[in-house]
């Protein structure tokens, strides 16, 4: 087929909402254009021009529930996130990306190390188990008669569910990786974690690790100076959770 198209105006696809042809600019959409020579397959992809063609975009140049080509959708989310059902989801391992304080699916989380972590739990937990030895809480999944580890293995936070409660040394270490933002002294801590230190733990500036010290005892960190101690298990005392 040969020849010039002359139109007195814009020409519609009614059925779809689709400009096919531009009469101001007096050329056709790029929208309608065959992909590559030959193909005369017109359908509404948003392709870029060539010299003689144009050419659909590729999935790693589309942005996440963005559709290109014949319906395909992009992949393009930021580093840490994948294309995940039309939305960008954080990736499990999000935290070689992040560091620090940060906002996750409408929930405050703090990177570290590759570890993520939860803000203060709102309540104050026992550690359980007075008078008896029976090694570190965390090695007891499931059981609802270790008050602090249990509440992190049932914390559905940030969009993740598999959080814990962190051993004496994961937890003392967290203190010194950035105690602007983790000491519960400090403006900042408060600005990510408003519960920092304002639990309803009967002593809220003691955070209780899984690792116990002897039947009578667990190890906890003292978030207003990183000190770390061992305290009577029957002890209200903050919790703030982690995961891989």
């Amino acid at each position: 087929m040969s020849g010039t198209l002359s139109l007195g105006g814009d020409l519609y696809d009614v059925t779809n909402g689709k400009k096919i042809y531009d009469g101001v600019a007096g050329k056709f959409e790029a929208s309608v254009m065959p992909y590559e020579k030959g193909d005369l397959t017109s359908d509404w992809a948003s392709n870029t021009d060539s010299t003689t063609y144009y050419v659909a975009p590729t999935a790693d140049k589309v942005l996440c529930g963005e559709t290109y080509g014949r319906g395909d959708e992009g992949t393009v989310c930021d580093a840490g996130y994948d294309c995940v059902s039309s939305a960008c989801a954080a990736r499990e391992d999000i935290c070689t990306y992040e560091q620090g304080p940060f906002e996750l699916n409408g929930s405050n989380v703090f990177c570290a190390d590759g570890k993520m972590w939860s803000t203060t739990l709102a309540a104050g937990y026992e550690w359980g188990h007075y008078n008896e030895t029976t090694g570190n809480c965390s090695t007891h999944p499931g059981d609802a008669t270790y008050p602090a580890c249990y509440a992190c293995e049932t914390l559905a936070y940030a969009g993740f569910t598999d959080w814990y409660l962190p051993d004496k040394d994961t937890l003392s270490a967290l203190w010194g990786e950035d105690a602007q933002h983790l000491d519960c002294g400090a403006t900042n801590c408060t600005s990510w974690d408003t519960l920092c230190c304002t639990s309803a733990a009967t002593s809220p500036h003691y955070y209780w690790s899984s690792t116990e010290y002897d039947r009578r005892y667990a190890w906890c960190v003292y978030f207003n100076a990183g000190n770390v101690y061992n305290y009577s298990k029957p002890n209200s005392f903050s919790v703030r959770c982690v995961r891989p």
